[in-house]
């Protein structure tokens, strides 16, 4: 016996969905707008529902349940992403796939990565500042710190290596008052 796969009992989307194509053919329109005009409900597959496209309070409902669904975002905490990513570090190095749950947190958090950049992005936009101007202050800043350190530096030469006294090397004989008259070297 063949394996036929077995619809699931809370699938109604292969009766409603042409039960809905009868419903508007009987009704003899063909858009929500040529229904609208004429005041009759114009019948929609919505996941195995029929709504009215033109009623509010089917949408109502269908927003209500998807809000619900949007708001169940999943949490994925700091050690489950450190796990991730070792697992992919692991299958690029060994050359092996990674497993489906791995491949689907990773790009969960690749996703949410992406949005909080773009958001970023958007909110606070990078500026490049392209101009030379401060390149050219900072250059002019260093000539003109390395022009006060040569003076410097020129000043401390001239302090410390003074013109020497030419008296200094002769020894007592260079104290005033000690030199005789009549002393010759």
């Amino acid at each position: 016996m063949a394996n036929k796969p077995t619809k699931k009992p809370f699938d109604w989307s292969v009766i409603t969905k042409p039960a809905a194509k009868i419903m508007n053919e009987e009704a003899g329109v063909q858009t929500p707008a040529e229904a609208k005009q004429k005041k009759i409900p114009y019948w929609i597959n919505r996941n195995g529902s029929l709504l009215d496209a033109n009623d509010a309070t089917h949408w109502q409902e269908v927003t209500k349940r998807e809000e619900a669904e949007s708001a169940q975002e999943l949490k994925i905490d700091k050690d489950t992403k450190q796990h991730v990513m070792k697992q992919e570090y692991e299958s690029k190095k060994y050359k092996t796939p990674l497993s489906s749950s791995a491949t689907i947190l990773r790009s969960i958090i690749e996703d949410k990565a992406k949005a909080k950049i773009a958001k970023q992005k958007a909110t606070k936009p990078v500026e490049i500042d392209f101009s030379n101007d401060k390149a050219m202050m900072e250059l002019e800043e260093l000539r003109q710190s390395r022009i006060e350190a040569d003076e410097r530096a020129r000043r401390y030469h001239e302090y410390i290596k003074k013109t020497q006294d030419p008296d200094l090397h002769r020894g007592l004989a260079a104290v005033l008052g000690s030199i005789p008259a009549d002393f010759k070297k």
